[in-house]
């Protein structure tokens, strides 16, 4: 049973984060589209990969791929780096032997999702500002307050 994103601890979250499935998606659609096998691909991605994160990911994915098992099931096995859309999109091409025009539409959706995302967060950026400022003037308002009616009181 896969874990959702939830379940998933604060520091593999952050793991998970070094690894970028847009980019990484985008490249091995490239290299695809230019002739290349999924195998020669992924040697492709593996050899120009600076990041250790990442090399171990691409290694461990080709390391499954010579043991004989299916793309979407390597992806399956690595859950923390490659969500269940992204496996299902996989086993989906596999049947229909088009992994590049999946890749594709996969880029566009996750590309569509990060533009919502970032209009979200940047519009939610100016009421934060507001209620943080204005919740702390509104209680040192009433601190300040309290002080003198109890100084006053006396």
């Amino acid at each position: 049973m896969r874990k959702s994103s939830l379940d998933t601890p604060v520091w593999q979250i952050s793991k998970a984060k070094k690894f970028s499935l847009l980019l990484f998606s985008q490249e091995l659609l490239s290299l695809l589209n230019a002739g290349l096998t999924i195998v020669e691909a992924l040697e492709v991605l593996l050899d120009k990969e600076q990041s250790q994160n990442t090399r171990a990911i691409l290694s461990s994915v080709l390391n499954g791929l010579s043991e004989g098992k299916r793309f979407s099931q390597v992806l399956s096995e690595q859950e923390e780096y490659f969500p269940v859309l992204f496996v299902g999109i996989v086993q989906a091409s596999e049947s229909t032997s088009n992994l590049p025009a999946s890749l594709a539409r996969f880029v566009e959706y996750q590309q569509r999702i990060d533009a919502v995302r970032n209009k979200i967060i940047s519009s939610l950026i100016y009421p934060i500002i507001l209620f943080v400022v204005g919740g702390w003037g509104n209680n040192n308002f009433k601190i300040t307050e309290g002080i003198f009616q109890f100084f006053l009181v006396e």
